[in-house]
C-alpha cells in the first residue's frame, strides 16, 4: 500500500534521500474538541506520536511539489498531474469515492510526506485552506475512531498485500483532518495518525527526500542493494546513493570500469550521449593487434613491403586507447565520437599519419582496382586542430540507416580533434562535421579536464525535450543503444540538457543527476497553498 504509493510519488516527482531524524513532540497537543455550553470549545488529548526513526523502511518528502513536477514535467514525457497523482496514492489507502473526492483538495505547494514508523504506514498530504470544511464532511460518512474526529476506512480501491506479493491483506487504515495542521492523516493507529503531522519536520532537510530499505523492496522485486536514498530539489539537483548489501556485496559489471569522459558532454548541441570505459578493452586490443601481425606475416614479399607501415600505425593508434569511450548525437544528424588516450596530442597525431598512409595506399590500388572509395585527409583548423576525412560516393559504402549523415553529394566527412584538456580523440560525423567538431571542441576546452572525471563511472546527457523522447522511444527498443542512437540521429537538443553521472564507492554506488530548474517561483517561507 504506502510503500508502493510512495514510490510512485517519488517516481513522478523524482524524489530523494537523506533522512534526518527530529524528536516529536510529546502528548500536550491538542485536538478541537465539541462546542459546549456557552459556545466554548473543549480540547481533546491527542496520543502520543511515535517516534520517528533516522532511517525508515520507506521515506519520503516533497516541499514544493508543483516545483518538482514541474521539472520532472519538462524532462519526461507522460507525466501525470499532482491531482491524478494525489489520486493515485489515495486510491490505495482510501475507498475510490474517498480518493476522488479529496484528491482535487491536495495542496500543490505545501509539503507531501509519507513513511512507514513503528512498522505502521502513514501519510501526510496538505488541504487547501479552503477545503478543510470539506475534507472532514466527506469523512463523516464512515464511523468514528477516537475523540478527536478519526474515521475508519473501508477497503481501499487498489488493494495491495501488506508484507510483498505474498504477504496477508492491508490493514484497516484510518483518516483524520488535522484542523490545525491544515492536513489529511491517513495511518493504521490513533498515535500513526498525530505521528502524520511530524513528517514534514522530522524528514524535511531537503526540498526532496526518499530513502527507502531494501529488504522491503525485496517483498515486491529482486533488489540486491541495502537501502537507496535520494536527496536534493528534483531532477535538475538530485543525488542517489544505492548502498550495498553487506552478505551479496556490490553487484559490479565485468564490461564497465570507471573513466567516463564526463567533460565531453559539455556544450548545448547534444542530444544525447554516453560515456563510459570499457574494463575489457586491453583485451581486445591485444587479439586485434595479433591479427593484424598475423596477416602482414601471411602476405607476400611485395605486399608486407606495403602493408607493413601502415600495421605499424595501426597499432600504434590502437595502443594509445585506453578503454574510455564516448558516443552521442548532436547537432541534428551528425554522430559524436570519441577514444579516451592518456596522450591525445600523440594519439590524434598517429591517427592522422595512419588515415595519410591508408588513403595513399588507395590511391595506389585504384590503378588496379576501379571500385576503390575515394578519400582525402586535411587539416581544417591548426588551434584547436581538426583534421577532416572524406568519403566521397558513400552511399553504396554506408547502411541506409545512417543516410542521414551524408551530405548532398552523398559524401561522408568525419572530423577528428584531440587537445590535451579533453583526454581524447572525439570526431563528429555528419554534412558539417567540421563547424560542429569546432564548436564542440570549444565546450571542451571551457568545461573541467578529462582528469577530474576519472573516477566516474558512467556518464549519461539527455537534451530532448519529453515530446522528441516519447517519439525516440517508439522508434527503438530502449535496451539497445545502439538502435537509439541511430533512430534518434535527426533529433536535435531540445531543451537545455540534464546529465547523470554515475561514481562507485567502496560499498555504494552514487548517482547526480543536474538539469534544469523548475519555472514556478520557489515558495517564500511560511507561504504556499
Amino acid at each position: 500500500m504506502l510503500r508502493i504509493s510512495v514510490l510512485a510519488v517519488a517516481a513522478t516527482l523524482a524524489l530523494a534521500p537523506a533522512c534526518k531524524s527530529r524528536t516529536p513532540r510529546g502528548a500536550d497537543a491538542a485536538a478541537p474538541g465539541e462546542r459546549g455550553p456557552g459556545g466554548a470549545i473543549s480540547a481533546v488529548a491527542l496520543p502520543s506520536p511515535h517516534p520517528l526513526e533516522a532511517s525508515p523502511q520507506i521515506g519520503a518528502y516533497v516541499r514544493d511539489p508543483a516545483a518538482a513536477l514541474d521539472v520532472a514535467r519538462a524532462t519526461l514525457p507522460g507525466v501525470p498531474s499532482l491531482a491524478e497523482v494525489a489520486g493515485l496514492v489515495l486510491a490505495s489507502q482510501a475507498p475510490a469515492e474517498v480518493a476522488e473526492g479529496i484528491a482535487p483538495m491536495i495542496a500543490e505547494r505545501r509539503p507531501w510526506a509519507a513513511a512507514i514508523v513503528a512498522g505502521e504506514e502513514i501519510l501526510h498530504l496538505p488541504l487547501l485552506p479552503d477545503q478543510t470544511d470539506a475534507a472532514v464532511k466527506l469523512l463523516a460518512r464512515y464511523p468514528a475512531e477516537g475523540k478527536f474526529g478519526a474515521v475508519q476506512l473501508p477497503g481501499a480501491a487498489v488493494q495491495l498485500p501488506a508484507g510483498g506479493v505474498d504477504g496477508p491483506p492491508p490493514r484497516p487504515r484510518l483518516a483524520w483532518v488535522d484542523r490545525q495542521h491544515n492536513a489529511l492523516a491517513i495511518a493504521e493507529t490513533l498515535e500513526g495518525l498525530v505521528t502524520a503531522r511530524e513528517l514534514p519536520r522530522g524528514y524535511g532537510s531537503q526540498p526532496v527526500w526518499l530513502s527507502a530499505a531494501g529488504a522491503k523492496l525485496s517483498e515486491y522485486v529482486d533488489f540486491p542493494y541495502a537501502r537507496v536514498s535520494a536527496s536534493g530539489t528534483g531532477l535538475d539537483d538530485l543525488t542517489i546513493t544505492i548502498e550495498a548489501d553487506p552478505q551479496r556485496g556490490l553487484p559490479r559489471s565485468p564490461e564497465l570500469a570507471a573513466g567516463a569522459l564526463t567533460n565531453l558532454h559539455a556544450g548545448d548541441a547534444l542530444a544525447l550521449a554516453a560515456s563510459t570505459r570499457w574494463a575489457r578493452h586491453e583485451v581486445e586490443v591485444k587479439g586485434i593487434i595479433r591479427q593484424i601481425r598475423a596477416q602482414v606475416d601471411a602476405a607476400g614479399f611485395a605486399a608486407k613491403m606495403m602493408l607493413q607501415p601502415l600495421a605499424d600505425q595501426a597499432i600504434t593508434v590502437l595502443k594509445s586507447w585506453n578503454g574510455r569511450v564516448f558516443v552521442g548525437i548532436g547537432p541534428s544528424r551528425h554522430l559524436a565520437l570519441a577514444l579516451g588516450a592518456d596522450e591525445p596530442m600523440r594519439a590524434g597525431q598517429a591517427l592522422a599519419r595512419f588515415l595519410k598512409t591508408a588513403i595513399d595506399n588507395l590511391e595506389l590500388a585504384r590503378m588496379f582496382v576501379s571500385d576503390v572509395p575515394k578519400l582525402s585527409l586535411r587539416r581544417h583548423s591548426k588551434s584547436p586542430e581538426i583534421h577532416v576525412l572524406t568519403m566521397q560516393g558513400a552511399r553504396k559504402q554506408v547502411p541506409q540507416s545512417l543516410g542521414g549523415l551524408l551530405d548532398e553529394r552523398g559524401s561522408l566527412k568525419v572530423a577528428f580533434s584531440f587537445t590535451p584538456k579533453s583526454g581524447a580523440v572525439f570526431m563528429t560525423i555528419g554534412a558539417d562535421a567540421e563547424t560542429a567538431i569546432a564548436a564542440w571542441a570549444e565546450s571542451i576546452e571551457a568545461a573541467p579536464p578529462a582528469s577530474e572525471s576519472a573516477g566516474d563511472l558512467i556518464a549519461v546527457t539527455v537534451a530532448l525535450s519529453p515530446g522528441q523522447l516519447q517519439e525516440l522511444l517508439g522508434r527503438a527498443d530502449p535496451n539497445d543503444a545502439s538502435a537509439l542512437m541511430i533512430a534518434g540521429l535527426d533529433l536535435g537538443a531540445g531543451r537545455p540538457p540534464t546529465q547523470l553521472v554515475i561514481r562507485e564507492e567502496a560499498d555504494r554506488y552514487v548517482v547526480t543527476s543536474k538539469g534544469p530548474a523548475s519555472t514556478v517561483a520557489p515558495l517564500r517561507q511560511g507561504r504556499g497553498q
